[in-house]
């Protein structure tokens, strides 16, 4: 089922609410209220957690650059990460894999600071 365009009504924009009977989509108005605009517009780096290097980060790689591109961002690909393979099932030709191992040994390298395992 596909979507057709929907014109405003009046000068006023149309989100879809919830889906009605037999598939059809129930529209409602939207009001402009200025004070959620201003946060959707807020820089990204301003979200708990993310500070300015990560914001960069953001900004570079997704092209995220306010809180609403955050909302409106849908990824391209998903890794799913929670299938375990046998490490003798890898090959060369796999972009994503999770393997789960363990460790007999272990062996220190390096000296003091340049420690490393």
């Amino acid at each position: 089922m596909g979507f057709r365009p929907v014109e405003r009504i009046s000068g006023e924009p149309l989100t879809r609410v919830r889906a009605g009977r037999a598939g059809t989509l129930i529209f409602a108005k939207i009001p402009f209220i200025p004070a959620i605009d201003s946060i959707l517009s807020s820089p990204i780096e301003y979200l708990k957690g993310v500070g300015p290097q990560r914001a960069e980060l953001i900004r570079k790689e997704l092209e995220i650059f306010s809180f609403r591109d955050l909302l409106e961002h849908f990824p391209f690909r998903h890794v799913d990460k929670t299938v375990v393979m046998p490490i003798a099932t890898v090959n060369p030709g796999m972009d994503f894999v999770q393997v789960a191992g363990k460790l007999m040994s272990l062996e220190l390298v390096g000296t003091k600071g340049g420690r490393r395992l």
